[in-house]
């Protein structure tokens, strides 16, 4: 058994907001980006659009400058929601209490785990390939049963190494 338990520190807490905004902001503008060039397309074929094409190529350039915005690195002295789960790796099953959210609990299959990247100071389990927003931090500090050896035995073949 493999536990992680503790409060993720706030600079840990501020990179994987960035990175989740990152990402978020990067699927902006591919998504505006495509729209832009449907709309470029649906122009070339009837030119007759104008009025509807600027306000669609507006509202594309919003959408775009937002994802842009979500760029903004996250300082960690302004947040204000402390990160505190309770991590248990038992068998096949991982199961993450929050404390901070009145001991909500969610329990996932390992096999679910897509991915693992080391961060040096934390690991970042991805549920997802393709969603930031769904993972799992296990701050190396916060381990209080089992050893990194064992986490890492767990997870042979997922983990990259993004140490800086």
């Amino acid at each position: 058994m493999i536990i992680f338990s503790g409060k993720i520190e706030n600079r840990i807490q501020a990179k994987v907001i960035s990175n989740r905004g990152k990402f978020l902001g990067v699927s902006g503008i591919i998504v505006a980006v495509f729209a832009l060039i449907s709309c470029l397309i649906v122009w070339l074929i009837d030119k007759r659009l104008d009025a509807d094409l600027i306000i669609t190529l507006s509202i594309i350039g919003a959408a775009m400058l937002s994802s842009v915005l979500i760029f903004i690195p996250t300082n960690s002295k302004k947040l204000r929601l402390e990160w505190d789960y309770k991590i248990k790796f038992e068998n096949d099953l991982i199961t993450v209490v929050s404390n901070h959210q009145n001991g909500a609990t969610q329990s996932y299959n390992i096999s679910r785990i897509k991915k693992v990247v080391d961060y040096g100071k934390y690991y970042y389990l991805f549920l997802h390939k393709f969603d930031a927003s769904n993972g799992i931090i296990c701050q190396k500090n916060s381990l209080v049963d089992g050893t990194i050896e064992e986490f890492e035995e767990l997870f042979k073949g997922k983990i990259i190494h993004k140490v800086k």
